[in-house]
């Protein structure tokens, strides 16, 4: 809701004025390098961005968590770091961090990172903040805190996938209430050298919902994961990245479904590492890279070679499709 938006921007105001950390970051933050990486039917933006540094190379295993304070708690942020109450227990912060020109933060209380169950909220999150994009990231796919439930909120129509939707969409399958789309994963090849080769497509693989009703794109989103957590039973939720967004009273909901947190080049050492952990708003086309010494490694072959890796497998994604289609019953959308 508009009201909701101004609030927002008004907090914003506040803590840009009140937090000289904050300030400074964001003032940074506007002289961040990007380098847009075009392929064949999409671009991906490269952001150069230092301070991430926190998230990317967060330690996120059960004995670092339990041993760390946990930066979200009230207890432990900084004096200067004010909240802004939501309904439904939820309070709103301005991440200090920023990837976007606007960036939230949204928690409500040190649970763990779990999307189950609050579906509704993310969605009326996105329309009550339509000048943003909501995003979630699962617990083992790009969340810095899997141990305290938040979502954030980046400014809206940053991320490349906003943009490429109504180019590169795909019909799934359609109900009375709204449609299932899926982008383009035609897969051709992108020669490196005479005898080597990386795979390319749109290289992560998502499903998108679009409807004017939040409970069936709820509904829809519950079914799926209930079908995903089949294929992946050992996790402590399906491995998703997730935005949502509202325009002229349509939800729009992607989700990238995941087999693995991070690429093997974060593990190697020296020269052959590259620190890039991806989440949500990678998973959207804004890969975010914190180390200037990997500048020169990007490369439209390295990104295909790591995307590959960490989105869902070729097997398990059609399997997954499978599961969730539905018999077309009208033509109405």
């Amino acid at each position: 809701m508009e009201s909701t938006n101004k609030q927002v921007l008004e907090f914003i105001h506040r803590q840009m004025n009140d937090w000289p950390l904050a300030a400074q970051n964001y003032n940074q933050f506007s002289h961040t390098k990007e380098r847009i990486i075009a392929f064949d039917e999409f671009n991906l933006i490269v952001q150069f961005n230092p301070e991430r540094i926190r998230s990317s190379a967060a330690k996120v295993d059960k004995q670092s968590i339990t041993e760390r304070k946990c930066f979200l708690c009230t207890e432990n942020r900084p004096a200067q770091q004010e909240g802004l109450e939501y309904p439904g227990g939820y309070t709103i912060l301005l991440n200090p961090y920023p990837i976007f020109e606007k960036h939230l933060t949204i928690e409500t209380g040190h649970i763990p990172q779990r999307i189950a169950g609050r579906m509704g909220d993310m969605l009326r999150l996105a329309k009550d903040l339509s000048d943003f994009v909501i995003l979630y990231n699962g617990p083992e796919c790009g969340a810095s805190a899997p141990d305290h439930f938040h979502f954030q909120a980046g400014t809206k129509d940053t991320l490349p996938v906003e943009s490429e939707l109504d180019r590169l969409k795909k019909l799934l399958y359609k109900t009375n209430e709204g449609c299932v789309w899926t982008m383009n994963n035609n897969m051709h090849t992108i020669a490196t050298s005479s005898q080597d080769t990386a795979m390319a497509n749109y290289l992560r693989k998502v499903i998108i919902y679009t409807s004017l009703n939040p409970a069936w794109v709820e509904t829809e989103f519950n079914r799926m994961m209930d079908a995903f957590a089949k294929i992946q039973p050992d996790k402590p939720e399906p491995m998703v990245n997730i935005l949502a967004a509202f325009h002229e009273d349509r939800y729009t909901l992607f989700v990238f479904p995941r087999q693995k947190h991070r690429p093997s080049q974060y593990d190697q050492e020296g020269e052959q590492q590259i620190m890039f952990s991806p989440g949500s708003v990678d998973c959207g086309g804004l890969l975010v890279i914190p180390r200037v010494e990997d500048e020169p490694k990007i490369t439209k072959e390295t990104i295909a070679d790591m995307f590959i890796q960490v989105t869902l497998a070729d097997k398990e994604w059609e399997l997954l499709k499978s599961q969730i289609i539905v018999p077309i019953h009208s033509n109405k959308s």
